[in-house]
């Protein structure tokens, strides 16, 4: 929502706004006008979540302010231009959806647990294919379905600590994860 001084104002802030594009986020102006900030602008940034509020050289009605702090929407206010498009770039760059990106380096096969205390286990597996890396994420799998993740805290080969485990050794770890693994 965009409250300006004059209509000359809020139409190049309006015509700026709409210059900034993000790969998956684009800003939307669901409001504007011309003068202060009042309590019908917080009332219709209640309805939309997400929504800020940015005055451009105009004041905040008294009532709006307690108002907005009441529902947690922040009111900005600028005096420049770009500080304000500036900042509603750095809010799509924070809102922006992150990818998220899997990558399987290897898969090993528990062959035995030895200790099992809170969401630490400690146990004995080998590696099938691929390489087992120190404070990599795991995926526990029991019958070719996924039960729970988890992450290694701690590597061993032969009772020596390592950082890496290759294809077709066997190896000793301890494991953080609120699901109990079995052979």
């Amino acid at each position: 929502i965009i409250k300006a001084d004059t209509a000359g104002s809020l139409e190049a802030i309006t015509y700026e706004i709409s210059k900034i594009t993000r790969e998956r986020i684009q800003p939307q102006i669901i409001m504007s006008g011309i003068g202060t900030v009042s309590e019908n602008d917080i009332k219709s940034a209640q309805a939309t979540p997400g929504t800020f509020v940015f005055a451009f050289n105009s004041k905040i009605d008294p009532q709006a302010g307690p108002l907005a702090e009441r529902s947690g929407i922040k009111i900005e206010s600028f005096d420049i231009i770009y500080k304000l498009t500036e900042r509603v770039a750095e809010i799509l760059e924070e809102k922006e959806p992150r990818i998220e990106v899997e990558e399987v380096s290897g898969k090993a096969k528990v062959l035995r647990i030895f200790s099992v205390t809170k969401d630490k286990q400690v146990l004995g597996a080998r590696v099938m294919e691929g390489i087992f890396d120190l404070g990599s994420q795991v995926r526990i799998i029991r019958r070719e379905s996924e039960i729970g993740r988890g992450k290694v805290k701690e590597l061993q080969q032969s009772k020596i600590a390592t950082e890496r485990i290759n294809e077709g050794i066997e190896f000793g770890t301890l494991i953080e994860s609120k699901i109990e693994i079995a052979p």
